[in-house]
């Protein structure tokens, strides 16, 4: 299955992906290249022309060609240097498990339900920006907090009472800190 996702990501035929094909070619001949790539002679003679956006497993096997020439230039023997610079389209996935049904209606009930599951539940990445605000809150409070405990302490009794509340205050920003860590179940109980 992972060979099947890695040939519907393409990459844009660059001058080294072109080149790194065309090399390859000269090394082990048109029919042998279709072979191991498992294309058809015109879609090889689009990708040698640069053409056509080129598959990573054909590119990944003209780089292995081309390893064992000793005239070939690097970025045509090494799959990250060949394609460096280059674009690459991944295409939708094909769905083998189950055929499609026509569609009816305006809209498919599966896609509907889909979009409507995307709505309600909240994405990755904001679930991680919430978090990281909520962290540097935490850190801006344990910071603060325990400043402005030592300002006051100093002005109220002097350098031995900044001493003390500047601890006073971070103990209680932080057991604060730990009450709001804990998860709901936890707090409620």
């Amino acid at each position: 299955m992972a060979e099947k996702e890695a040939s519907k990501i393409l990459i844009e035929p660059s001058d080294k992906v072109v080149e790194t094909l065309r090399l390859a070619m000269l090394d082990v001949g048109l029919d042998e290249l279709i072979r191991r790539t498992g294309s058809s002679p015109d879609l090889v003679e689009k990708w040698i022309n640069g053409e056509d956006w080129v598959p990573l497993d054909a590119v990944k096997e003209a780089c292995a060609i081309n390893r064992d020439r000793q005239d070939a230039p690097s970025h045509s023997k090494i799959l990250s240097e060949c394609t460096a610079g280059a674009k690459f389209r991944i295409t939708a996935r094909e769905e083998v498990e189950k055929p499609a049904a026509p569609v009816v209606g305006e809209v498919a009930p599966a896609k509907a339900e889909i979009s409507a599951e995307g709505l309600k539940k909240p994405s990755a990445i904001a679930v991680r920006a919430g978090v990281s605000r909520q962290i540097a809150r935490l850190a801006i409070a344990l910071f603060i907090v325990p400043l402005l405990g030592a300002v006051v302490g100093f002005l109220m009794a002097g350098p031995l009472g900044a001493v003390t509340g500047t601890i006073l205050s971070f103990a209680i920003v932080t057991a604060f800190a730990f009450l709001l860590l804990l998860p709901r179940k936890m707090r409620e109980a």
